[in-house]
């Protein structure tokens, strides 16, 4: 599983935000992919996109999806 995130650095850099002590909700994420993308010199994919590989990480085990106590539909993501 290691080999499949080296090989893509969009999707390990979401693992690697995840992992930060702060506790990331859905309203959040995206904005904070963005910033870090542009750090690590990649250029960050669209929202649909984005959404599309924390689905698929979701779906392989990296991370973990609760319900966030909070008015809406907020997602808490954890590795």
């Amino acid at each position: 599983m290691k080999y499949y995130l080296d090989r893509l650095p969009h999707h390990k850099l979401i693992v690697e935000i995840v992992k930060k002590p702060t506790g990331i909700t859905s309203n959040d994420f995206y904005t904070i992919y963005r910033q870090e993308a542009r750090k690590q010199g990649l250029n960050p994919q669209s929202k649909r996109t984005f959404s599309n590989y924390v689905n698929e990480l979701i779906d392989m085990g990296y991370l973990k999806v609760d319900r966030a106590k909070s008015r809406g539909i907020v997602r808490l993501f954890s590795v």
